[in-house]
């Protein structure tokens, strides 16, 4: 009777084991679903940006002439963007093309260099600490959808020069495969929304000028910038977020003290008129997503009132001090900067093991390491 007994107990013990699932076992880096729906808004973006940019290209249909510039020009780009009218295309022949001032350009047009073209810019302006007069190699201003791509640009002497390219009040300007090097600053947005950033490299000069304000690709002022597959490195900040709402993605970032910057511009430029460049306001809404930053003292940093701040899936190698970090009130670049706010961090999956500085606490931060600010002090 005892053994009867305990056969119906084994017998209803199997069967309910049977009908009960087996707990599932999740791999260690399994993505949290509240992770995912943020990933996967992420992705949503960039397909919609990708489809932004494919329309730029599409769209450039233009009735008037192309203009070819012969290898060995000298000051002859000015005069063939103005022969080639709004709406015209400049070809760059393979080789050399010497300006010996800056250019401006105030008409929609298309650059075009021919593989192999160099636009060289010996007279540039030196690079110069703070206050610094702006002075643009290639000045666009008071126009929108100029297309520059598929040359170089430098000042091709030992002299390094001031900046490189220049928007003013120029939306929808685009910047292609562009190799831009030995300028203080690769790229400087002051005024344009909807503005492109595609393919280029972009090489400072911080290693010979440590003192001064090195920056690659600076969105001062500009809404909905979008920067993509751009590779940067030699510069004190290599992507500065100033402004609301542009996306960066699929950039990589080398051997700078902060690969990519969530701040404000200061006004630290002028124009030759007095009129000061500076943010509209800290950056707000700005997305990083997919980046990779290498060997940087930070990979990226959210500083001085940039609120809402995206960071989704960013990669990371060898940072001198932190993958990431969301700074506080700072006086850490020698005046006071605002605590940064309300960032959204997802660090999940691959990138499970980078370290986060929180040091406001109103963030949402999904994976990573955090960093305990009790033992490495917030400043």
């Amino acid at each position: 009777m005892r053994y009867l007994k305990f056969l119906s107990v084994f017998f209803l013990g199997s069967v309910i084991s049977a009908c009960t699932p087996e707990p599932e076992i999740q791999p260690e880096n399994a993505i949290p679903v509240d992770a995912q729906q943020h990933i996967q808004q992420a992705e949503q973006e960039i397909a919609e940006a990708e489809v932004e940019v494919a329309a730029f290209e599409s769209d450039w249909i233009s009735p008037r002439m192309t203009v070819t510039v012969p290898a060995g020009s000298v000051d002859a780009l000015a005069d063939a963007i103005a022969e080639a009218g709004p709406g015209g295309t400049v070809i760059l022949e393979t080789g050399e093309h010497v300006e010996s001032a800056p250019v401006v350009i105030e008409q929609r047009v298309k650059i075009e260099g021919e593989d192999g073209a160099l636009l060289l810019f010996p007279n540039a302006l030196e690079p110069q600490g703070i206050p610094m007069e702006v002075e643009a190699s290639l000045h666009i201003r008071n126009t929108s959808r100029v297309w520059l791509k598929n040359f170089g640009l430098l000042t091709g002497i030992d002299q390094a020069g001031r900046i490189g390219v220049q928007i003013q009040n120029a939306p929808r300007t685009r910047l292609e495969s562009l190799h831009i090097t030995s300028f203080q600053y690769g790229v400087l947005l002051d005024g344009g929304n909807r503005c492109q950033f595609i393919d280029n490299t972009l090489v400072g000069i911080y290693a010979d000028y440590p003192n001064i304000a090195n920056w690659g690709l600076t969105n001062s002022t500009g809404q909905r910038s979008i920067m993509m597959r751009n590779t940067i490195s030699g510069f004190a900040v290599g992507v500065f977020f100033s402004d609301r709402n542009s996306l960066a993605f699929s950039n990589t970032l080398i051997g700078m003290d902060i690969g990519m910057l969530w701040c404000t511009v200061a006004p630290w430029q002028a124009y030759p008129d007095g009129t000061v460049i500076a943010a509209a306001e800290p950056a707000r809404g700005c997305r990083a997503y997919n980046n990779l930053a290498v060997a940087n003292l930070w990979s990226y940093l959210v500083i001085d009132g940039a609120r809402s701040s995206v960071l989704i899936q960013n990669e990371s190698v060898e940072p001198v001090l932190y993958d990431i970090e969301l700074a506080p009130a700072s006086e850490r670049f020698g005046f006071p900067t605002p605590t940064s706010t309300n960032s959204l961090v997802i660090s999940v999956g691959n990138y499970i093991d980078y370290s986060i500085k929180d040091c406001t606490g109103d963030n949402t931060i999904i994976g990573g390491v955090l960093v305990d600010t009790d033992v490495d002090i917030c400043f």
